[in-house]
């Protein structure tokens, strides 16, 4: 399932985001110890972890985006 959600989240960073824009905030996030994610996942994490200083308003609308896919997929496939 979580292969499934991410995937809607990138799909969705790249049509609001550039590139440089989606990888460029994950790398500044000091919560994320791993590679640096897609926006999709970037966001989620943060989401989950209360980590949502320096964001864009590209980033804001992305957040928003995904608040509501993330929602109705989880209603969708739980």
């Amino acid at each position: 399932m979580g292969r499934f959600v991410y995937k809607s989240f990138d799909s969705a960073a790249v049509s609001l985001c550039d590139h440089n824009a989606q990888y460029q905030q994950c790398d500044k996030s000091p919560d994320i110890s791993i590679p640096p994610l897609p926006l999709g996942k970037c966001l989620l994490q943060q989401q989950q972890q209360g980590f949502m200083s320096g964001l864009t308003p590209c980033h804001y609308k992305l957040k928003k985006k995904i608040s509501v896919n993330a929602k109705s997929l989880s209603e969708g496939v739980l």
